[in-house]
């Protein structure tokens, strides 16, 4: 700012040859303007600019053009640096953010394999399975002795039984000879 009032200046000791008029004024004021005066009561000036000092002038006035221009290179190369430093910021934190997302990535397809190797290993294991067979219930006390809920009376159907068989006998023998001597006290009779 302060350079531009200071190109106006010097612009305006350039054109110090313009007319000049002295006018007196209503109240007996003196006032210097660019135009005749209305009254009687004005003369012109004859201003002549000294010529070493519109040299200088001019010297001065391209002195200060060369420095702004140097000024203005300079604000541009640091805007241009800025930029490029801004810009490189920039990428390096996309590098982060990529780095990071394939870290997860990786670590998502890490776990996924764990999951998959125990499925596998358990796949391949032997399996031992337990015998699962009812066991016969005291008789009058449901459920001691046989699994739970088991009442030797009232755990099997019309339907279940084998020819031969009587009501309420366990379809599955679990012992061959207590299972004999059922059968053979219910054919004896």
């Amino acid at each position: 700012m302060r350079l531009a009032w200071l190109l106006l200046g010097l612009c305006g000791l350039a054109s110090a040859q313009a007319e000049v008029f002295k006018c007196s004024g209503k109240s007996g004021k003196t006032v210097y303007q660019q135009k005749p005066c209305s009254q009687e009561g004005g003369r012109q000036l004859d201003i002549h600019a000294d010529p070493a000092r519109e040299a200088e002038a001019k010297a001065k006035l391209e002195a200060l053009r060369e420095e702004n221009q140097v000024r203005k290179a300079a604000r541009l190369e640091a805007e241009k640096q800025q930029a490029e430093r801004q810009r490189q910021i920039e990428e390096v934190e996309a590098m982060k953010r990529s780095a990071l997302a394939q870290q997860q990535q990786a670590d998502a397809q890490r776990r996924q394999a764990e999951a998959l190797e125990r499925r596998n290993s358990y796949i391949g294991a032997p399996v031992i399975y337990a015998p699962v067979a009812p066991m016969p219930g005291i008789p009058g006390l449901p459920g001691l002795g046989g699994s739970p809920g088991y009442s030797g009376d009232q755990h099997h159907h019309e339907h279940e039984r084998r020819p031969g068989e009587a009501p309420n006998q366990p379809v599955d023998d679990v012992d061959a000879k207590s299972s004999a001597e059922r059968r053979g006290k219910v054919g004896g009779r």
